[in-house]
């Protein structure tokens, strides 16, 4: 299992494409960040026989996304309008991603991380 790497830099493992945007849902909220899933870089496929087949999952607070599985994307998955746009509450909540590879059998874990909002604003 890989760490997921969500930093800028040559060995990503994963790579989260963020786009602030400044439209207030309510009055208890920061604002509106919308995430885009662009590409996957892997270091090693899980599967034996096949090539993988990976999605991502992420948490914040009490809410959950799934992105669409990328059928054969083996070690170097791309997605195309992909996208979950989530309702910042607090800059130090923590996100929470998997990517995993969809199987028929259930799903197997390719990396996981956990990333602070402010990560992802500029």
């Amino acid at each position: 299992m890989d760490d997921i790497d969500l930093l800028d830099t040559p060995h990503d493992d994963f790579l989260l494409t963020p786009e602030p945007r400044i439209t207030i849902k309510d009055a208890s909220s920061l604002g509106v960040l919308r995430l885009y899933i662009k590409e996957g870089k892997f270091t090693k496929d899980i599967e034996l026989l096949t090539k993988m087949d990976p999605f991502v999952t992420m948490n914040l607070r009490e809410e959950f996304w799934q992105s669409a599985v990328c059928e054969e994307g083996g070690k170097r998955p791309k997605w195309d309008d992909c996208s979950h746009d989530w309702s910042i509450k607090y800059m130090g909540d923590d996100f929470m991603i998997e990517v995993r590879d969809d199987d028929v059998f259930g799903s197997k874990l390719i990396g996981k991380t956990i990333a602070k909002v402010s990560t992802f604003v500029t």
